[in-house]
Formats: C-alpha cells, structure tokens, sequence
C-alpha cells in the first residue's frame, strides 16, 4: 500500500511530503530545518516557476520579420527556416514572432473598423440635426455663392 498524498503536494523519499510554496516566501522560510530531500523538492519546485526566457529581437531580425509577414501571413515552415537561418534564431522563435504579428494585425484590423463604424454612427447623428440648423447651413451655403 502506497503512502498517501496530499493534493498538489510533492511525495519525497522516505514518505516526506512537501507542499508546494510560492517562490517569494523561500527567503522567509526557516530552511535550516529542512532535510536535504526536502531543500531539493523546493529547489525543483521554485525552478519549474521561474519565468520563461523572452526573446528580444534586434532591429534587423524585426525589420526581416516584417518585409516577409508584407509578403505573407503565413509562411511554411521552410520559409520560416531559411528566415531563421538568414537572421540567426531558432525556427521556433520565428514562428512564435508570426504568431504574435498575426494578433496585432488582426487587433489593428478590428481598431480600424470600429473607428470607421464610430465615424459613421457619428456623421449619422450630426447630419440628423434640427430641421431649423439645416435650413442655417443651406442659407449660409448660399450666401457663399454669391
């Protein structure tokens, strides 16, 4: 029969369960006390939250991602290697860069059109003004003329 564990715990050598702990309290912990199994647990544990790496693209490697994604929004994974080749990342990390485009441009697209539905609705509601202001701005319109 095994030994039991607890929920979202971590089951060690020896029976020894730890739960997990966010990585911000490890400096307050009392760690003297702890077993070596146990400080190995915590370090798995606080390693597998550390943040991911961000990749920080150069000016050359954006300025090539950009004149391909002009060229097409979704380029076959050969096109995406050569692209990797010729600016020195991971085929990965291209795609990744695609994907991300992909949003903003469709996040840009959906800008652009509600902007243009808001300056409809809005010359809609100007060009429905009182029939007095009308009658104003066609006598104005014809004294121009004149």
């Amino acid at each position: 029969m095994g030994t039991p564990r607890l929920a979202g715990g971590y089951e060690g050598p020896g029976s020894v369960l730890v739960s997990p702990v966010p990585h911000q309290m490890l400096p307050y912990m009392n760690v003297g006390t702890l077993s070596r199994t146990e400080l190995q647990l915590l370090n798995q544990l606080h390693c597998r939250r550390k943040r991911r790496h961000r990749t920080i693209f150069t000016d050359e490697q954006l300025e090539a991602l950009e004149n391909l994604f002009q060229e097409t929004k979704y380029p076959d994974v050969g096109t995406r290697e050569q692209l990797a080749r010729k600016v020195h990342l991971r085929e990965e990390k291209v795609e990744v860069g695609y994907k991300n485009r992909r949003a903003k441009w469709r996040r840009q697209k959906r800008s652009s059109s509600e902007e243009a539905e808001n300056a409809e609705k809005w010359n809609k509601t100007s060009s429905k003004a009182s029939p007095e202001k009308r009658e104003e701005e066609g006598k104005s319109d014809l004294d121009s003329d004149s």
